[in-house]
């Protein structure tokens, strides 16, 4: 007798760190990058002159990466689904630590 949870718990865990690879989904993907990641930089560029929260522009890019991310590489999760809050919050944080000097220096 097979019970359904041994079919699904094997596939809710991926085999990679998927924080790790939807962040660089965002700057490897030419045109997720060309349309959506460097024009968010930009924007985060001039809030931060303006003094303005620019983190908070980052989160509507991740979603938009989560649902390309899904597509492309065609995972069997909803794009909702495949990161918790902690790993959604984790890129946020990520991709602003990677960023905050050059967006300062005004490298975009």
């Amino acid at each position: 007798m097979v019970k359904i949870l041994e079919f699904t718990s094997h596939q809710d865990q991926m085999p990679f760190d998927v924080v790790d690879d939807v962040q660089q989904y965002m700057k490897n993907d030419p045109m997720f990058y060309r349309k959506v990641y460097y024009p968010t930089m930009c924007k985060m560029q001039d809030e931060l002159k303006s003094q303005n929260n620019a983190k908070d522009l980052i989160g509507p890019m991740v979603e938009l990466a989560t649902k390309g991310y899904v597509e492309c590489y065609k995972i069997n999760k909803l794009p909702e689904d495949l990161l918790t809050t902690e790993d959604y919050d984790d890129i946020i944080n990520r991709i602003y630590e990677d960023e905050i000097e050059a967006l300062r220096k005004g490298d975009y």
